[in-house]
């Protein structure tokens, strides 16, 4: 009995897969999420330090993304780095977005294109929406 009551906890806990999932978008691109959003990076800004380099400040990468819902449009900013100003999540529209990787790295040989670039975001159900 205590086993399938701990079963039944745990299959309370966990969120249906579109519900937390990771996305990985290239400059101007879109991706359609649960149906009803479509999340868009608009632009990357990489300052980070670049490899092999010493740098006094590690710098930050930020990327501006918007989603839409509807006929509406969510403008917001997201960033790596270690200034007071950088965001590494935010919460829109019920759903919480969470920065997690912006590849490739700075190369101070080899300065990246934007069209290289990736970066993958993690979307899953706002904290207020989960309650």
């Amino acid at each position: 009995i205590l086993v399938s009551l701990f079963a039944s906890y745990a299959c309370e806990e966990e969120e249906p897969d579109f519900l937390k999932e990771e996305v990985t978008l290239s400059l101007n691109q879109c991706e359609a999420i649960s149906g009803q959003y479509k999340l868009c990076l608009d632009s990357i800004s990489d300052s980070r330090c670049p490899l092999n380099v010493e740098c006094v400040w590690a710098g930050e990468v930020v990327v501006d993304l918007w989603l839409r819902s509807g006929d509406l449009i969510f403008p917001f900013r997201l960033c790596l780095g270690d200034s007071d100003e950088c965001k590494h999540s935010d919460n829109i529209e019920g759903l919480a977005f969470r920065l997690l990787t912006v590849d490739p790295f700075p190369n101070a040989d080899k300065p990246t294109d934007p069209g290289e670039y990736d970066v993958k975001i993690q979307i899953s159900l706002s904290a207020t929406q989960r309650g």
